[in-house]
């Protein structure tokens, strides 16, 4: 669950030694597919706002199957500029007047 980058980055060179297609030559296609897996699983797990919505994900699918309603998220991923500030004329106020 809380895991630190050092232990990811741990944890993945280890899959990646195991399931390298080199160290597999008997069953290479799946150690190809295993290898996408593990890369695909590193680029979320290394990104701090991917890694944050997919723990927002995995708990909210935990919350639901326990009956509960979703957390809601600690950083939202888009900034909300307030309307005013849209509305303000920057430069040349007299070709904005109303």
């Amino acid at each position: 669950d809380e895991a630190d980058d050092d232990v990811i980055k741990k944890s993945y060179r280890k899959l990646v030694l195991r399931w390298h297609p080199d160290k597999n030559p008997a069953d290479r296609n799946k150690a190809e597919e295993m290898i996408r897996l593990i890369n695909s699983a590193y680029s979320v797990l290394s990104n701090p706002t991917k890694r944050e919505k997919y723990d927002l994900q995995r708990c909210s699918v935990n919350r639901k199957q326990r009956g509960m309603t979703p957390a809601k998220p600690k950083v939202s991923p888009k900034m909300s500029v307030p309307k005013e500030f849209m509305l303000q004329p920057m430069g040349h106020p007299e070709k904005f007047l109303r």
